[in-house]
């Protein structure tokens, strides 16, 4: 029980001093912990929060852009398929960034100037599911 509660409280402490959001009164976090094991190099393992509301993560992940250049940072957990789908789609979003396009990754699909990527464009069918 000593983690859970050492997780939030380092959560609310993130949210408060360094993203200067009121967790007191604004945000409600359901629960709080960390990933994997101990390790032994030392390197702080990742927190998961869940927020009691949707909108709660919502104002959260669009104040992420606070944490820059700093050792934080705030990322959206999902599922295996989803996270594998978004691996594959990494180095296009990569490219079409690189080449000055607007790009959207949203959850498990890629936007490229407001059209949907479906894979590189080859003769066979399954590049374009």
């Amino acid at each position: 029980m000593l983690g859970i509660q050492t997780s939030l409280a380092r959560a609310r402490d993130v949210l408060a001093n360094k993203m200067e959001i009121d967790t007191n009164n604004e945000i409600e976090i359901e629960r709080a912990h960390r990933l994997g094991r101990k390790r032994d190099d030392g390197k702080p393992r990742p927190i998961v929060a869940k927020f009691l509301r949707y909108q709660d993560k919502e104002f959260i992940r669009k104040k992420a852009y606070l944490l820059k250049g700093t050792k934080f940072g705030i990322a959206e957990q999902f599922p295996k398929e989803i996270a594998k789908t978004r691996r594959k789609l990494y180095p296009a979003m990569k490219k079409a960034k690189e080449d000055g396009n607007a790009v959207k990754l949203i959850k498990d699909k890629l936007y490229i100037n407001g059209q949907r990527y479906r894979g590189p464009q080859s003769g066979n069918d399954e590049s374009m599911a």
